[in-house]
């Protein structure tokens, strides 16, 4: 009857389910909540049903708000002749509602005391809408789903070569055809933010630069696994990417941005990039050094703008500059290069676990692999120890569209619904 819940304690008597239970509601702060209770609660009982505020009766579901000891996002939840959910907070009221409403399909329920909070704070999903242009609808419906498992972030991988989805006054010429506009972004943020979803951004620099440099050819240069960058040795590439930054900080009012930093050009092919980096960091300085440089720059851009930066981990070595990188950022660790998990977190970093063999849906060819995978297992098998597993602060399952045409929106919902359910499990 109750599932997946830290702790039950099995209690006497039962609860009876009306036709209509009644949600009742003690504290202002709990209102938005209640209301989007009741409109789920609706959809489950096949009717409208009311929040008001008064003594309970038997059949009724309480939200109220009192000390459980079990941080934000965890909750109590009594069930007896009524069901209370108890919470320090108006998150951890919601998320005990969404453990009430698969409850509530059915009529009869046995009595009972459960405790329950998250294993991780981080949990969710990132979907690469840069490279397929996932509708609006979708990404409400799958709002929705991460809320009813739990899950609370929604990463959008906005910008990669093939496009760049969202409104831009900064580079107008270079948003996709089918993109979202400020507007419609601000209203999934506000559609994600009832739900308890904060929406994660992500312009990716200076790598994956493709679509945002093709009227800039001057500034492009490419790798050998044909990712377009910008070439950091003209000052243009950093004004675009502080222009990028300042004009969307405002738009994502989440505490995360990621700044991508994957796969850039340090090759040793672009000897402009060697001299920009002399120029810039002393005679002994690589274009690693040029990397590492503007990633920090950037970094405390964000921090600027009261955001948390958050990098992939590839590019990411120890000892290869005489620039070291900022030891604040948060670690995307998805493959399994360069320094471990361990290391980094040692090294002050706080980390995301995005493990590319039990965490990337890529379409039409890979599929996570997650017999036996826990939330504290990265790539290549690392595991923090266990006086440095505070650092890892989540994970997320990611949806990467190489082959943006390989499947539909609803064979991706299909193909994730699974994995998302692993993750969730994993991360709660």
């Amino acid at each position: 009857m109750v599932r997946q819940v830290k702790e039950w304690e099995p209690g006497a008597g039962r609860y009876t389910r009306p036709e209509r239970p009644r949600v009742l509601v003690g504290a202002e702060a709990l209102d938005e909540v209640a209301e989007l209770f009741a409109e789920d609660l609706a959809a489950v009982v096949g009717g409208p049903v009311e929040v008001l505020a008064g003594e309970p009766e038997p059949g009724d579901v309480v939200l109220e708000l009192g000390p459980t000891d079990l941080g934000d996002e965890g909750y109590t939840l009594t069930v007896g002749s009524w069901i209370t959910v108890r919470a320090d907070t108006a998150t951890g009221v919601f998320r005990g509602t969404r453990t009430v409403l698969p409850m509530l399909r059915e009529r009869e329920l046995a009595a009972g005391t459960a405790r329950d909070w998250p294993r991780r704070a981080v949990r969710g999903l990132m979907v690469d809408v840069g490279r397929k242009d996932f509708s609006l609808g979708w990404l409400r419906d799958r709002v929705r789903e991460l809320a009813d498992l739990n899950l609370n972030h929604l990463h959008l991988h906005l910008s990669d070569d093939q496009g760049f989805r969202v409104e831009s006054d900064t580079c107008p010429e270079a948003v996709s055809p089918v993109h979202y506009s400020k507007a419609e972004v601000r209203e999934l943020i506000e559609f994600a933010r009832r739900r308890r979803v904060t929406v994660l951004p992500e312009i990716d620099m200076p790598g994956h630069m493709g679509a945002l440099l093709a009227g800039r050819p001057h500034l492009a240069l490419t790798n050998k696994h044909g990712v377009t960058a910008t070439n950091l040795a003209h000052a243009e590439s950093w004004d675009l990417a502080e222009r990028l930054i300042a004009e969307y900080l405002p738009l994502f009012p989440g505490p995360w941005w990621h700044l991508g930093a994957d796969e850039y050009v340090i090759d040793g092919v672009y000897p402009e990039l060697a001299r920009a980096a002399r120029e810039r960091y002393g005679p002994d300085a690589t274009p690693k050094d040029l990397f590492y440089g503007f990633v920090n720059w950037a970094a405390e851009l964000v921090r600027q703008g009261g955001r948390q930066p958050v990098i992939w981990n590839d590019e990411v070595k120890t000892d290869d500059g005489t620039v070291p990188l900022d030891k604040s950022l948060t670690i995307d660790y998805w493959s399994n290069r360069g320094p471990t998990p361990a290391r980094l977190a040692a090294d002050g970093h706080e980390l995301f676990n995005s493990s590319f063999t039990a965490l990337y849906y890529v379409l039409g060819d890979l599929r996570p692999r997650q017999d036996g995978w826990h939330s504290g297992v990265f790539d290549g098998g690392h595991v923090l120890p266990p006086e440095l597993d505070d650092a890892l602060l989540g994970a997320k399952l990611h949806v990467w569209c190489d082959t943006p045409d390989a499947e539909t929106e609803e064979q991706v919902a299909e193909g994730i619904a699974e994995p998302l359910r692993v993750t969730a499990r994993a991360t709660w």
